[in-house]
Parts: C-alpha cells; structure tokens; sequence
C-alpha cells in the first residue's frame, strides 16, 4: 500500500494515511508501521475457557464476545486535515 501511494505521487503520510493490521512484533519495522492491535491475551482466555469448559462436558450458552483493538500510531499516519465547507 505504502508504495502504491508512493509510485501514484503521494506522500506517506503527508497526503495518504496507511494503516496495517495485527501489530506483530515486527510492525514497528515494517513498511506501514501504523497498525491496529488486538487484545490477544484476553482473545486467548476467552478461547480457552471455552474449550475447557466443553471439554469438561459443561453446557455452556453460546457467547459473542466483542473485543476492543487499539490504533497504535506510528510513521504513516498523520492528523486529518481541517474540514472544508
């Protein structure tokens, strides 16, 4: 993406903000660094919990769990421009 935007004239991120995805441990040096985080400890319990609870035969309801990511700015985003009537 980073490069699309490069090779089209646009500048990362003074033009184009770039946003990746999962935060891994080597998002801060990939190429975007921008990314959103997933709570994967709590991910995880959940997960786990449940198939606990399966395997010691409890009838448990089925649960939607919602989980909250969380944006970790990095070099290729920047502020929004001021809105233009």
């Amino acid at each position: 993406m980073v490069s699309a935007a490069r090779e089209a004239g646009r500048r990362v991120p003074h033009d184009v903000s770039v946003v990746g995805y999962d935060d891994s441990y080597l998002a801060a040096h990939s190429d975007p660094p921008t990314t959103v985080q997933q709570p994967i400890e709590q991910m995880s319990t959940a997960i786990a919990t449940a198939m606990w609870q399966r395997l010691q035969g409890y009838h448990t309801p089925h649960v939607d769990h919602r989980f909250a990511p969380r944006p970790v700015a990095r070099d290729s985003t920047a502020a929004a421009p001021p809105h233009r009537d």
